[in-house]
């Protein structure tokens, strides 16, 4: 019988947000998502992990081709965000309107 070699699961480098409880909100690239605390090792997170994790924020990619990374860069994650950011989100989002913008969120998230 030949001894089977188990590959190491990849990991990838996040950014811890925050952590509450056994749950930690983690960044990596353009993406955040909930997983388990104990799973985060250093600043690495097994890939397996991260796609299973729950998904952070509204998918604003879904309304317009691109716009997830420019309403995260300027810190537009979720519903709460676009209502305290209002001004922001609407001249990030030129030339949707922020009517469109408040639509998409709430039936999304």
């Amino acid at each position: 019988m030949e001894d089977e070699v188990k590959e190491k699961p990849k990991r990838t480098p996040v950014r811890v947000v925050a952590t509450k409880g056994g749950s930690s909100l983690v960044e990596w690239g353009e993406r955040r998502a909930y997983i388990p605390a104990s799973s985060v090792k250093g600043d690495a997170v097994s890939d397996l992990t991260l796609s299973r994790g729950i998904p952070y924020g509204v998918p604003w990619d879904d309304l317009a081709e691109g716009l997830a990374a420019k309403m995260h860069g300027v810190g537009i994650w979720t519903t709460d965000d676009l209502a305290h950011n209002a001004r922001l989100a609407f001249q990030t989002a030129r030339p949707l309107s922020l009517g469109a913008l408040n639509r998409f969120a709430y039936e999304e998230g």
